[in-house]
């Protein structure tokens, strides 16, 4: 696109002057992990994200202590992880979202922004806000703590170029209906909604 927008001289110069990633780590039963999962989010003492340029310049840190304190060798450790998984990406030559979908969460403003846009689940955060101060008073009043009852929101996926549709092989059930040979005919099937 940039190619382009030069032979039409609409720019002169090159803009792109680096590329800029960004990944999660946690500390998760006190040891650093890059990319929790739901299990290891969800349960993770500290809670990270990275935001890296190409050159290996920090753009943003954002790390918060979710069952306790954490140490500057702790953030020390999340960050070299963080680069270094990065890095690997990088040199896998892995593409978003051709290889990999990537999906963020809160639909901060920069997630339209950022090349390629980020899909991201939207939460009404003025929502959360409120229902969370609205708990805090009530439990200042002298109201019983809801601790383990879950306080469900909407929220909605922005879809926008960081995620592409899964690849599936033709054959694959979860594909949809599969088409079967006479030889077959007692194998597995699948229905247009997915594998049984």
């Amino acid at each position: 696109a940039i190619a382009h927008m030069k032979r039409m001289n609409i720019v002169a110069v090159e803009p792109v002057i680096d590329s800029v990633s960004a990944i999660s780590c946690g500390i998760y039963q006190n040891m650093p992990v890059l990319d929790l999962d739901y299990a290891e989010d969800s349960s993770a003492e500290t809670d990270a994200n990275f935001v890296i340029t190409g050159a290996g310049k920090i753009v943003e840190v954002q790390g918060t202590g979710e069952e306790a304190t954490y140490t500057r060798a702790q953030l020390d450790s999340m960050l070299d992880l963080a680069e270094s998984g990065i890095a690997r990406l990088r040199t896998a030559g892995i593409h978003v979202p051709r290889d990999v979908s990537v999906i963020g969460f809160d639909n901060i403003f920069a997630a339209e922004l950022v090349t390629p846009a980020l899909t991201t689940v939207a939460a009404p955060l003025h929502t959360e806000g409120s229902a969370a101060a609205t708990h805090l008073l009530s439990m200042i009043d002298g109201a019983r703590s809801r601790t383990g009852q879950p306080v469900v929101l909407p929220t909605r996926l922005v879809v926008r170029d960081s995620t592409a549709q899964r690849r599936r092989k033709r054959t694959s059930p979860a594909f949809g209906t599969t088409k079967v040979s006479p030889s077959d005919s007692n194998a597995a099937t699948s229905t247009v909604e997915g594998s049984r």
